[in-house]
């Protein structure tokens, strides 16, 4: 006997959790390669999860300005903290600005996953891809056997965090169904060094605040020098930006105020952790002691790389420590208004598997909700208007 639903829901994840408590009174199936739903959900915000930002608008956003507000006109912060209250959600301000769950993102978890007390769960499941049959309607290829669904959100993330079941089946999709798919990097992850940074690889451990510029982006917080490289806010920020070449860290804005006239060393006189300053003094060929006592041209050479530092990074850690994935599902193949495939009717999209990438702060989980909302929308339209035709679904 075949299994037929009105939506199937290709990943449990965010997006497609989300979009399933907006198709209560519809046969929908949700299908996971995870025995759980919402893997990456329960250890996203250090297990906390960081759901969205008071203030969020497309300059927090890498992607088309247009289709992004689109879907944060529709369903922004202020929709989704209304709806979560009435959810009984219990969450906490952290920075004045980001928003957490209170105790952990069970919290948040346990309210997506009332929708699977009414629908139906294909959990450990591969999704193989899909076929459009001649009575439009779509065939779902799994692991285990087939579905048939009268619409399909794809749903299925990007590629990061591989160890939690992502993978790219989501853009082997949209490649089969004749979308283009934007080159995808991993991002929000941190960055490795070419051998003439290695001293920075000797202070694993350490955190300061800095600015950096990259690619005419301005971007402040704080960096964390690791085994492998950089990481931390500012870096992971920073790697949505980086393509190639160079980009510019200033550790400090005016450091002459601390070091002219001081008779202490550099590395006690500057308001930065000493083993930073006594690396960085290596790594430059500058003897630690009083500022007023280096040549000149020394001097420069030091106010410089306090100010700023130039460098290339070698690359990235790579997917498994990439908190997203940049790139993705065309946008000018999506119907903004509806999310729906604009080359394959039937077929609806939402979350990281667009080419909408958000940075730290909740953005990506705010996207996440927002384009789900749109597409849960879309799809109840689109089976409205088929019934009101006669054409049965279900």
């Amino acid at each position: 006997m075949r299994e037929r639903f009105d939506v199937a829901i290709l990943g449990a994840g965010a997006s497609g959790l989300f979009a399933a408590r907006w198709l209560e009174g519809l046969s929908v199936c949700l299908i996971d390669s995870n025995l759980e739903a919402g893997k990456k959900l329960r250890v996203s915000g250090g297990g906390r999860c960081n759901f969205t930002n008071e203030y969020v608008g497309t300059e927090h956003f890498v992607g088309e300005e247009r289709f992004i507000q689109e879907a944060l006109d529709r369903f922004g912060p202020k929709e989704l903290l209304t709806w979560l209250e009435g959810e009984g959600l219990s969450y906490v301000k952290v920075k004045n600005h980001q928003y957490f769950c209170a105790k952990s993102s069970q919290e948040l978890l346990a309210i997506l996953l009332r929708s699977l007390q009414k629908q139906s769960f294909k959990r450990g499941e591969r999704i193989q891809g899909i076929t459009k049959l001649p009575e439009n309607r779509f065939k779902i290829m799994l692991s285990k056997g087939s579905i048939e669904a009268t619409l399909v959100l794809v749903a299925t993330g990007g590629m990061s965090y591989p160890l939690l079941g992502a993978s790219g089946i989501g853009y082997e999709i949209a490649q089969a169904l004749g979308h283009e798919v934007n080159p995808l990097k991993p991002a929000l992850v941190g960055l490795t060094l070419q051998s003439s940074e290695s001293w920075m690889k000797e202070l694993s451990g350490i955190s300061l605040p800095a600015t950096l510029k990259v690619e005419n982006h301005t971007l402040q917080g704080d960096m964390l020098f690791a085994h492998r490289g950089i990481s931390g806010p500012l870096i992971l920020d920073a790697s949505l930006f980086w393509k190639k070449g160079s980009m510019e860290i200033s550790f400090l804005s005016d450091p002459l105020r601390y070091l002219k006239g001081s008779k202490g060393f550099i590395s006690s006189s500057l308001p930065l952790p000493k083993r930073f300053t006594k690396a960085l003094l290596d790594a430059l060929g500058i003897m630690d002691g009083p500022f007023d006592s280096l040549q000149s041209p020394l001097q420069t050479t030091l106010l410089n790389a306090l100010m700023a530092y130039t460098f290339a990074p070698a690359g990235n850690f790579g997917y498994s420590k990439a908190e997203v994935t940049l790139g993705g599902v065309s946008l000018g193949e999506i119907d903004p208004k509806t999310m729906e495939s604009r080359l394959c009717s039937g077929v609806f999209w939402a979350g990281e598997v667009l080419d909408v990438t958000g940075r730290l702060g909740g953005y990506n989980l705010q996207w996440a909700f927002s384009s789900a909302y749109v597409a849960a929308q879309g799809i109840i339209q689109k089976l409205s208007s088929s019934s009101s035709k006669g054409i049965p679904h279900g």
